[in-house]
Formats: structure tokens, C-alpha cells, sequence
């Protein structure tokens, strides 16, 4: 969380960790979605390309790992919606 907050992520072995984001993907929903809304917040600002890429490769093991992921990222990124398409193809 404090990396998520921080805005800037870095490839770590948790992001690639099956087991991570199979006993963890539902958290990511807590507290109204905040940890989702802030990965979506930042493949919007777009910011440095290696956030970027960690970001976009959350976001898809969140779809990924969560029953109902890529409907809850449909919505979080209505505003980017051809973002989305190419996170969620």
C-alpha cells in the first residue's frame, strides 16, 4: 500500500506472485475500491513508463484473480475507456 501510495511502482516479486494475487485480489476492493481507483488513477496520469507497466500488470491480475475483476475496471475507467481495452484484451 505505501508503494501504491507513494505513485511510483517498481517491479518486486510480489507484483508476479500467483500467491499473492490469488489471496489478495479481494482486498483490493476494500474501503470502496481505494487501492483499485488509486492503479487507475495512475494509468491515467500516465506518469513514468515503468510505473506504468506495473500498474497495467496489476490491473490485469486483478481481472484476472477477482470473480467479478473486469467489470468493477470497466467501471473505474469509464473515463479511459480505450485504456481499458487495452488493459483487460
Amino acid at each position: 500500500m505505501a508503494e501504491l501510495k507513494s505513485g511510483r511502482l517498481e517491479w518486486s516479486p510480489v507484483h508476479k506472485s500467483e500467491k499473492f494475487w490469488y489471496e489478495n485480489a479481494v482486498k483490493f476492493t476494500d474501503n470502496n475500491y481505494e487501492m483499485l481507483k488509486m492503479l487507475v488513477r495512475l494509468v491515467e496520469l500516465g506518469t513514468d513508463s515503468l510505473t506504468l507497466s506495473v500498474t497495467v500488470h496489476d490491473i490485469g491480475e486483478f481481472v484476472r484473480h477477482y470473480p467479478r475483476g473486469k467489470q468493477i475496471i470497466e467501471k473505474l475507467m469509464y473515463r479511459s475507456s480505450s485504456l481499458f481495452t487495452i488493459i483487460v484484451s
